[in-house]
């Protein structure tokens, strides 16, 4: 005869073994898990592994600068010049860089209405100017003014883009290169869509005899959006003067005996006081 205790233990058994029994054919049975994963894929299934690949950085960016070989020119005359950083015998052919915040900085100071605009893109990326404009708040007689000199040869052919913008007539005009094709600006415009970098050279012509104060206005697009760069406010405006004619071609630069300004008749005088 079987005990009460050992009938129970074999039932507990039996119901033990048919619930895990149904489990397992519940689990057979039962549909996949769905697992998704959120980015740029998503997958479906049991135990998979897949590998998402990240979104692209983006790289596009605009970089307005002065060209790397623009002097200035100083409204006074050569005992009021304030006395620049000094330059190395390494830097001797070209120290604008070092001198941009002297000149920038001094309000007497006018630079030339010429920049580098550098655009660059990623992958996915799309970077466009399609407006550069000019605004002039003040423009005063060019009186007694000096050439201030600060980069020396470098000068080539160049194959980029140019946009001239011309004050006096009020028109943006977009070359590629040293071609004859020119485009007015807009329509046309600059767009760079593969990665990489492109740097477009802007030119201004103004009136001659004049020194300027005002504002210069760059709207492009970049990835769908609006972006606008300006150089010059009404509190700080750009300072720029208009093309010379004639007069004196002399200029001053850095003395390395000196170690002060001094005047140059031209610029194989400037060179040939370089140290060796």
């Amino acid at each position: 005869m079987i005990g009460l205790g050992s009938l129970i233990l074999t039932l507990a058994i039996a119901c033990d073994e048919r619930a895990r029994s149904s489990a397992d054919e519940n689990k057979s049975s039962a549909p996949p898990v769905q697992q998704q994963i959120v980015g740029n894929c998503n997958g479906q299934g049991v135990d998979i592994e897949i590998n998402c690949p990240a979104s692209p950085v983006s790289r596009a960016e605009l970089v307005l600068s002065h060209p790397e070989l623009s002097g200035a020119v100083f409204a006074g005359r050569p005992e009021e010049l304030p006395t620049p950083p000094e330059v190395s015998v390494s830097n001797a052919r070209a120290h604008c860089d070092e001198w941009r915040e002297w000149m920038d900085g001094n309000p007497r100071m006018y630079r030339p209405l010429a920049f580098t605009l550098g655009m660059s893109a990623g992958e996915q990326d799309l970077v466009a100017v399609r407006r550069v404009g000019v605004k002039i708040f003040k423009r005063t007689p060019m009186a007694a003014t000096i050439a201030i000199g600060c980069g020396h040869g470098g000068d080539g052919v160049w194959e980029g883009y140019t946009i001239m913008v011309d004050t006096v007539r009020s028109t943006t005009i977009l070359q590629k290169g040293d071609s004859d094709q020119r485009s007015r600006m807009p329509p046309a415009s600059v767009s760079l869509g593969d990665p990489g970098y492109l740097s477009v050279s802007i030119i201004g012509r103004s009136a001659p005899g004049y020194l300027y104060e005002g504002q210069v206005v760059i709207d492009a697009m970049v990835n769908g959006d609006d972006k606008r760069i300006v150089k010059g406010t009404t509190d700080e405006p750009f300072r720029w003067y208009g093309e010379t004619t004639g007069g004196d071609a002399g200029f001053y630069d850095w003395n390395f005996s000196s170690r002060k300004l001094a005047y140059y008749a031209d610029e194989p005088e400037y060179l040939d006081q370089i140290p060796e």
